[in-house]
C-alpha cells in the first residue's frame, strides 16, 4: 500500500498574468484538470495507507493515526475488498478485543452550481472543524470492522451536500471512503 496525504491545488491554464495570479489563490479547477487530478495515482490506487503521530490530535495527547483511503473508482473496489484490508491492518497494530477510536469519511470532488469549476475535497485536509459525533468506538473483532465497513460503505449524497448548502456547490462524484483509526 501507498500513502501520501498531500493537498491539491488548483491551477487555471490561461496563460495571461490574471491566471498566474489566480493559480496562486484558486481552489477550484476546470473539468480537464480535474479529471487529471483524479487519474493520478493518488486517487486510482486501490487503497492508499499513512500513519502519522500528533503531539495533539482531535483532543488527544501523543495520538497515532492510521488512515486508509478507499478509491471507490478503483476496479478493485468493494466493500469485501475494503474490510479484508482493514482487518489486516488492524491485525498487524492490535490485538482483538482491544478498544479502537474510528471514523469514516469521503473525499469527493465538489461542483460549483451552475459552473464547471470544480474543487477535490479531501476527507482529512479540508475540515475546518472536526465533529466528534463522528468517531466511533468499538470492540476490535473482525465481525465488528466487517459492519463498520459496510456501514461506510453506505454514502447518503445528499446528507453529504448538507454541508455545502451555503457555498453553492454540489457533490459531481465520490472517490473515496477514508477510515481513520485513533489511538
Amino acid at each position: 500500500m501507498a500513502g501520501s496525504a498531500d493537498g491539491v491545488v488548483a491551477a487555471d491554464n490561461n496563460g495571461d498574468d490574471v491566471a498566474t495570479t489566480r493559480r496562486r489563490t484558486s481552489i477550484y479547477v476546470t473539468e480537464r484538470d480535474m479529471l487529471s487530478i483524479i487519474s493520478s495515482d493518488r486517487f486510482s490506487v486501490p487503497v492508499t495507507m499513512s500513519t502519522k503521530k500528533y503531539t495533539y490530535y482531535r483532543g488527544r495527547h501523543a495520538a497515532t493515526v492510521i488512515t486508509l483511503r478507499f478509491n471507490v473508482t478503483s476496479p478493485d473496489y468493494s466493500v469485501a475488498f475494503m474490510s479484508r484490508n482493514v482487518i489486516h491492518v488492524l491485525d498487524e497494530h492490535f490485538s482483538l478485543q482491544m478498544f479502537l477510536t474510528c471514523c469514516a469519511d469521503y473525499d469527493f470532488v465538489l461542483r460549483k452550481s451552475n459552473s464547471n469549476s470544480y474543487y477535490i475535497w479531501q476527507a482529512n485536509s479540508n475540515r475546518a472543524r472536526y465533529n466528534e459525533t463522528n468517531e466511533v468506538t468499538m470492540n476490535f473483532t473482525h465481525a465488528n470492522v466487517k459492519r463498520f465497513c459496510e456501514e461506510a460503505a453506505q454514502v447518503s449524497v445528499p446528507d453529504l451536500e448538507l454541508n455545502f448548502l451555503s457555498s453553492d456547490c454540489i457533490i459531481d462524484r465520490l472517490l473515496a471512503i477514508t477510515i481513520s483509526f485513533i489511538f
